[in-house]
């Protein structure tokens, strides 16, 4: 029994529980000890002043009491504003203690009066006390941790209660009723043990509290304005709504009570009957607590524990109304004594865990102090003057309007809860808007694109920049664009010229038709035919025996587009799209989406394959009617073995179709579909959002299915980590991924059916956030979630992100369904699961691995063993080994040469091969050994010699096949991005050696650490969107963005100056943001030492959003430098939308890993 109570109490099932069970014992003995001494204290007082004053006093001492306790109230809420939470306890507690000594010995001297002051004084201790140690608990638990264990902490005052109550009955007949005064004073003062053991605890575990002020104002965080503390913080009102009007109803119900006991008992029964009460009550309390307060909390959340003590306050209230007897007042009593302090208490303190720690003490004393028994004294003034007036029972009329007021109120305050604990956790970027043109003034977009100094990047976004502004008219520029130009601004005019289709145009072109440029003519040819001119058929019949392919496809184009009956021509189209010339496919794609002629999809369709053309052939898709898309789509997801290039692509293709067909069409292929590629269609389908209809019952089944799919790899990977062998690290890699992408689907799914910047903010946090934002986000994801889907979501949410373990239904079922959602990785790691260990034999199914599917495991092991991959997820290296073509090398074969340019990786399947450099041999690989891995990411020469020493097997990829594969795969761009930028780190840490590394714990912010100054907004003003998109050109790494992309990151990014000798970024603080450099020089330091200088178009700090960890150098100006910050959200919503720059960012970083290496990574020497 006492076991089960513990673990009620502390264990919860907590996996870390350890973390913060010291604190939470501390602060529940404490608090023990607190509600211990205050029984003993009032007990002591309200016996010496009913026994030595005039009981006819005893109404105004209510007016009296609030009279005091507003005063502590206010005193507290103007002492929080400039004191710690750590001193206001300590502080409280030595006042306190120092007035009831002081109590104790002016009663010596037996004068009158201080029997009332110790009657006011005892019942301001505790209010001081209790407002003191709840401020202080909240610096030391976080608000997911305060829910949890309130409870237990509440558990311990009324235990504390029944001990105090126990106790005063037991020693004031035998010592008197004098001596528990100092016995009070005495257990007040020892509370300071327990304020230096917290405070010990939380300076080890980085929480809040400390002997300073708290931290918890950062620089990220504007304070809030000084004034109305209400208008600062809009739950303040409805706490103070709440509070004030059931102090009211507990105040008349107080004295309704004491009132009808008078009546009912004489003084001997009186006594004998308090004390039975107070103890049985305190015992209820006490069992509500430990077995029913936190469960109800934590289940059913803040509303119905809140609604708990004011809805049975109301119905018996009505009771005694009804029914005014002995029974009735008990029961009236009983519903205040037994909830005020546990679950009400709890909820109310709960409430104040989101304000931020500067305002929680102010707040606290204006509602906890001034609000509570200010109110209650207006009761007592109510009671005064209406006493006599009015029959007892009416009282009763007046508790129930209070009583219904605050029920009314809780609803409201639940939402504010709510928004404050969003508040407190780090925000996401808010979606970019679209670009307002109208902003951008045309004469200086004009002035750019015309002039010839300016570069052609340059000259190009400002053409199409001025394109988007529908009432300005660009005719009176194309006859020059056209005439002396670059190409690329020639294709771009072409383009804008084809759009608009207008046949005024044609001399425009008709130059252009004798250009050798076979691109440029079928380009001309493509303009030509939009304008839908029956004369130009006998022009386009010219040039289908033109040399060019491209030329000819543009020929068959505009035939077809003039209304050409020839069957031939699609015919010759078809063809052209199944050449195995790329670039000829290329044209022909392009030329078929222009078309969009149904007859077209099919062959359109299957080019998803081809990883180089998928660009393409989206671009083509949304151009064809949305029906035909439908219809071909469904035949291929109703297949039992369908395409899945085409399934994996059918969320990009229908969101480039915004409507509502498209939404439900992916909202039903939706449970057929594998994780990743429910991951592609949660995306798009919020794409749709606005298209999605009013049904959401199946939005709701999908929700529940993604929570069991996340149970289900939870409980999987709970299984295998009691069973984990070396052999299994791959099945718990392919596992713990697939149930990655399951959480993210889980959250992409509920942004559909609640606000979607709040389910952001929380999963934002409780991936990157530190504890307190990790708890914060997890209460306010508790809060959130209706009640139809609490329950089956939050407690996967909890087990993924609070460690506590997952119980299944069916093993045998959660396997089986695990399997069938699979992706192909994950399936194949499952069957060689199976084949490994029979216990794990326990899905519907099972079949045979395949040989390719077993060589498959052996090379993604291979892989994983390479330190160039070893950081690399599973079924990223499937991706990879699926390329593998194999190679058998006889003895003494050279494989690769020193020197040459690499252009391939090599991993050995079979054999050995020896390592030759400078005609040394320096080492000889084996089985499973990687050679020549760097020469996919940048263009160095071979370091080394390598070849075979016996007959070897080698897989052998390609540079042109991986970036075959990274271009296809955006996700295994960023991946090999990321380990790249490890490695790098790692380097950086052994040898202080290395080019700039800057990093990040993405939940900090730089900001108010360096001394960056900048521009104020009238230069902001000033600067127009169009200079800041050609400053932004400037920087490499966004040479490649698309006009828009360009102007919409122009929109978030800050410009910052810093002065020579300034600090930018520090070696091991966290930061939030990488930096291009506009103009200047910087000097990149670690430990005293310049490890390198960077100038204009150089970017500093983009590892640190690749990889989240501290800054590894740091940065100082040595001149006067313009800097452009963009920071993480910005970098990873639009750097991570784009192929290419994801590849010049993996060159760029691999380049600079090998410049590191030298001869300390020998496999680098290799590659």
């Amino acid at each position: 029994m006492i076991k089960s109570v513990f673990q009620r109490l502390f264990g919860r099932g907590q996996a870390n529980i350890k973390s913060v069970l010291p604190s939470v014992v501390l602060l529940t003995v404490f608090y023990t000890v607190i509600m211990m001494s205050s029984v003993m204290g009032s007990a002591a007082a309200d016996t010496l002043f009913l026994s030595h004053y005039d009981i006819a006093k005893l109404s105004y001492m209510y007016l009296y009491i609030t009279v005091a306790v507003v005063l502590v109230g206010i005193f507290f809420q103007k002492v929080s504003e400039r004191v710690s939470p750590y001193h206001l306890l300590v502080g409280s507690i030595l006042g306190v203690g120092g007035f009831v000594l002081l109590t104790g010995l002016v009663l010596k001297t037996g004068v009158a009066w201080i029997y009332p002051v110790m009657f006011v004084g005892y019942e301001a201790n505790t209010v001081l006390l209790t407002m003191a140690f709840f401020t202080f608990m909240a610096t030391v638990l976080d608000a997911r941790n305060a829910k949890r264990y309130i409870g237990t902490v509440a558990a311990g005052g009324v235990a504390g209660t029944i001990i105090g109550g126990f106790a005063t009955s037991s020693l004031a007949p035998f010592f008197g009723t004098e001596l528990l005064i100092y016995v009070y004073a005495a257990l007040v003062v020892f509370g300071i043990w327990f304020v230096r053991g917290l405070q010990r605890k939380a300076s080890h575990g980085g929480s809040e509290t400390s002997d300073h002020r708290p931290q918890e104002k950062q620089a990220s965080e504007p304070s809030p304005p000084h004034g109305n503390p209400f208008k600062q913080l809009p739950i303040l009102k409805y706490i103070a709504i709440i509070i004030g009007t059931i102090s009211v109803a507990i105040t008349l119900t107080d004295y309704q009570f004491k009132m009808t006991l008078g009546q009912s008992l004489s003084e001997a029964e009186l006594a004998s009957f308090l004390g039975m009460f107070y103890s049985v009550t305190g015992v209820i309390a006490f069992v509500f607590q430990v077995f029913v307060s936190t469960r109800l909390l934590t289940r059913y959340g803040i509303v119905p524990a809140f609604l708990v003590m004011p809805l049975s306050m109301l119905f018996s209230s009505i009771a005694f109304f009804l029914a005014p007897v002995l029974l009735t007042a008990v029961v009236l009593k009983a519903s205040y004594r037994a909830f005020a302090e546990t679950i009400h208490q709890s909820v109310h303190e709960l409430m104040y865990f989101p304000i931020p720690a500067h305002l929680r003490g102010k707040a606290k004393g204006l509602v906890g102090g001034v609000i509570d028994y200010g109110m209650s004294g207006v009761a007592a003034l109510l009671l005064i003057i209406m006493a006599d007036k009015i029959s007892l029972t009416s009282f009763s009329i007046i508790a129930a309007l209070m009583l219904f007021i605050a029920v009314l109120a809780i609803f409201p305050a639940k939402r504010e809860y709510v928004q404050m604990l969003l508040a407190t956790l780090r925000k996401k970027q808010g979606d970019m808007g679209d670009l307002d043109l109208s902003l951008i003034q045309a004469p200086l977009l004009a002035k750019i694109m015309e002039d010839h100094n300016r570069t052609d990047t340059e000259r190009l976004h400002a053409f199409r920049l001025l394109a988007q502004i529908p009432q300005y008219s660009m005719e009176r520029y194309l006859a020059a664009l056209l005439a002396n130009s670059p190409q690329t601004l020639q294709f771009e005019v072409l383009e804008y010229m084809e759009r608009a289709g207008k046949p005024q145009w044609t001399p425009y072109l008709q130059p252009l038709l004798q250009t050798d440029n076979s691109l440029l003519l079928a380009k001309v040819i493509q303009t030509l035919a939009a304008s839908a001119d029956k004369r130009n058929t006998t022009l386009f019949a010219s040039f289908l025996e033109h040399p060019a392919t491209e030329v000819r496809i543009a020929a068959i184009y505009g035939l077809i587009k003039q209304g050409s009956p020839d069957e031939t021509l699609y015919e010759s189209l078809q063809r052209q799209m199944q050449s195995p010339d790329k670039q000829t496919r290329r044209h022909a794609i392009t030329a078929a989406g222009k078309l969009a002629d149904p007859r077209l999809l099919p062959d359109v369709l299957v080019q998803l394959g081809e990883s180089r053309l998928q660009k393409e052939t989206l671009a083509a898709l949304a151009l064809f009617p949305l029906d035909a898309l439908l219809h071909h789509l469904q035949h291929e997801w109703d297949k039992p073995h369908a395409d899945e290039t085409i399934r994996l692509y059918t969320a990009k293709i229908l969101a480039q179709h915004p409507s509502g067909e498209a939404y439900r069409f992916l909202q039903q292929t939706y449970q057929k579909a594998s994780t990743r590629i429910r991951a592609s269609i949660a995306e798009a389908m919020f794409k749709l959002y606005d298209y999605r209809g009013e049904e959401q019952d199946s939005l709701s089944a999908m929700i529940e299915a993604e929570a069991r799919h996340v149970q289900h790899g939870l409980y999987a990977l709970q299984a295998l980590s009691l069973r984990s062998t070396p052999e299994m690290a791959l099945h718990s890699d392919a596992l713990l991924q697939d149930k990655k992408t399951a959480m993210g689907n889980l959250f992409a799914l509920l942004s559909l059916l609640y606000d979607k910047r709040m389910i952001e903010t929380i999963a934002f946090n409780l991936e990157s956030g530190d504890m307190r934002q990790k708890g914060n986000a997890l209460e306010a994801m508790d809060n959130l979630l209706q009640k139809q889907h609490r329950g089956s979501i939050m407690p996967v949410i909890l087990a993924n992100y609070d460690n506590q373990r997952v119980m299944v239904k069916s093993e045998n079922q959660a396997w089986t369904d695990l399997y069938e959602k699979a992706d192909d990785w994950l399936k194949i790691c499952l069957l060689h699961l199976c084949a490994l260990d029979p216990a794990f034999a326990r899905m519907n199914g099972i079949r045979p691995l395949t040989r390719e599917e077993e060589e498959r495991i052996t090379q993604v092991g291979f892989l994983k063993q390479a330190s160039s991959f070893s950081e690399l997820p599973g079924y990223i290296l499937a991706k990879l080994a699926a390329d593998l073509q194999k190679k058998e090398v006889q003895p003494k074969t050279t494989i690769i040469q020193q020197g040459e340019i690499g252009d391939a990786l090599y991993l050995i399947l079979q054999g050995e091969v020896q390592v030759v450099r400078d005609g040394r041999r320096v080492e000889r690989l084996g089985e499973g050994e990687l050679f020549g891995e760097m020469s996919l990411f940048d263009h160095v020469r071979r370091t080394a010699t390598v070849f075979s020493e016996t007959t070897a097997t080698l897989g052998v990829i390609g540079k042109d096949a991986f970036y075959d594969l990274v271009s296809s795969n955006l996700e295994l761009a960023i991946s090999f991005a990321s380990m790249l930028s490890k490695r790098i780190r790692r380097l950086n840490e052994e040898s202080h050696s290395s080019q700039v590394d800057i990093r990040e714990d993405s939940h900090s912010d730089v900001t108010g650490v360096s001394p960056l100054v900048r521009k104020s907004a009238e230069d902001k003003e000033a600067s127009s969107l169009t200079e800041k998109m050609m400053i932004l050109l400037k920087v490499d790494l966004f040479a490649s963005f698309s006009h828009t992309q360009l102007a919409a990151l122009v929109e978030l990014t800050e410009e910052v100056t810093v002065q020579a000798g300034e600090t930018i970024l520090r070696y091991g603080e966290p930061g939030d943001a990488l930096y291009g450099i506009i103009s200047g020089r910087v000097s990149v330091e670690r430990d005293g030492r310049k490890m390198a200088e960077l100038h204009q178009g150089d970017v500093i700090g983009e590892m640190a959003l690749l990889e989240r960890a501290p800054r590894s150098a740091s940065v100082t100006a040595l001149e006067t430098s313009v800097l452009v910050k963009i920071r993480d959200e910005v970098f990873y919503d639009f750097c991570y939308g784009d192929e290419s720059v994801i590849r010049s960012m993996i060159e760029s970083l691999a380049s600079r890993l090998r410049s590191m290496q030298g001869r300390n990574m020998r496999r680098g020497a290799i590659g």
